[in-house]
């Protein structure tokens, strides 16, 4: 198992500065102004994916994960009913606790890893996003805060096989039944239970904290989105904490469509190669 490394969230406000700073983002500015806010976020985008500016963004190909030896391992891997939670940046340092609500469940994890999503990785993943135009005034922010600092992959089994009667796959019954909704209080899910509280403890809903804030919403986003009229992204969410809706995921969990693609662009041959090796010794 992984060497359990430090990565406070701390660090990934510095981090989040660094980019603004190279970007040339007034964080003051954006504070004040929510269309100087969405300028910043679009610049910040456009530097990542040439043409989103114009709404034709150059966003990668999954060809270029799909070798024959991977979708060779990724088979060989599917075929053991597995799940993955990627646990985000400003979650890190609570991977304990989700492991916790994991094992207490008696689900089994059998590999984790440090990964670190780049921009490349990051469009792959949520792809979907960017074709919707309600997601464009949080995408800046959603993308600042996710790439390029430690997310940890964890991949796990159902020994009890509790799934195959009522769903198609442990993917499809852990999002259904444990995945729950940012933002809303939801008992025995993880974003609904377990980061809900510690996003509430860290002060997530409030953001009244300088650095928590920085973390999680450096370009001041989502504190005009939740104050603006008309739809925005995760508007449909009928949050108990509304900034929560947005900056309080914690963890990405995949659906059974979404899982074999999520793995062939988080790991290499060599990564694939170390959870198939994992799976066949436990």
């Amino acid at each position: 198992m992984l060497e359990r490394i430090l990565y406070p969230i701390e660090e990934l406000a510095e981090k989040n500065t660094r980019v603004m700073v190279n970007q040339k983002i007034d964080p003051e500015k954006t504070r004040l102004f929510f269309d100087v806010c969405q300028e910043a976020g679009t610049r910040y985008l456009e530097s990542l994916y040439p043409g989103y500016e114009d709404n034709q963004p150059s966003l990668p190909n999954i060809d270029q994960f799909e070798t024959e030896q991977k979708k060779t391992l990724l088979q060989s891997i599917l075929i053991h009913d597995v799940q993955i939670v990627l646990i985000r940046p400003e979650m890190f340092h609570y991977r304990q606790i989700i492991y916790q609500f994991l094992t207490e469940r008696d689900f089994k994890v059998v590999y984790d890893d440090v990964r670190v999503v780049d921009a490349i990785q990051y469009a792959l993943i949520y792809k979907h996003v960017f074709g919707i135009p309600e997601a464009r005034s949080a995408l800046p922010t959603r993308t600042m805060t996710f790439i390029n600092s430690p997310n940890l992959l964890v991949v796990f089994t159902d020994p009890k096989k509790r799934y195959g009667g009522t769903f198609e796959s442990l993917a499809d019954g852990f999002f259904k039944q444990h995945k729950g909704r940012e933002g809303v209080h939801q008992q025995n899910t993880l974003r609904g239970e377990i980061i809900y509280q510690e996003a509430v403890r860290l002060g997530f809903d409030t953001l009244s904290d300088f650095i928590i804030a920085l973390a999680t919403d450096p370009m001041y986003a989502y504190r005009h989105i939740i104050t603006q009229p008309g739809d925005h992204y995760h508007t449909y969410i009928k949050a108990d904490k509304p900034l929560m809706a947005y900056n309080a995921q914690g963890v990405h969990i995949p659906n059974s469509t979404e899982l074999p693609k999520d793995l062939l662009v988080l790991n290499t041959v060599d990564q694939l190669n170390d959870i198939y090796e994992a799976l066949r010794n436990n």
